[in-house]
């Protein structure tokens, strides 16, 4: 995964980033191991401007979850804590 560049790498193929899906797997990089609210995630990811619900999170994660499954088991590296938010396990 290449923060920097918005791309993750697999065998030579490249799948690129949004910028809102980089701004979460910072967010869970610096929370790596953590159980983190989707309060959370909504407060620290998102402008204090927009009035995003958790199921827009919700929608995201999941675009990431498949884009991450090309490298491994992307419900291992996200993982769901039912009634909390994720837990982001480092690949």
């Amino acid at each position: 995964i290449d923060l920097k560049a918005g791309v993750i790498k697999q065998d030579g193929k490249e799948i690129r980033l949004l910028a809102k899906e980089i701004r979460i797997l910072k967010y869970f990089y610096q929370h790596a191991n953590e159980i983190v609210s989707r309060e959370q995630l909504l407060n620290d990811v998102w402008t204090k401007n927009t009035k995003e619900t958790t199921r827009t999170l919700d929608v995201h994660i999941s675009r990431l979850r498949q884009k991450l499954g090309e490298i491994g088991d992307a419900q291992q590296v996200i993982q769901t804590v039912r009634g909390i938010g994720y837990k982001f396990i480092e690949p």
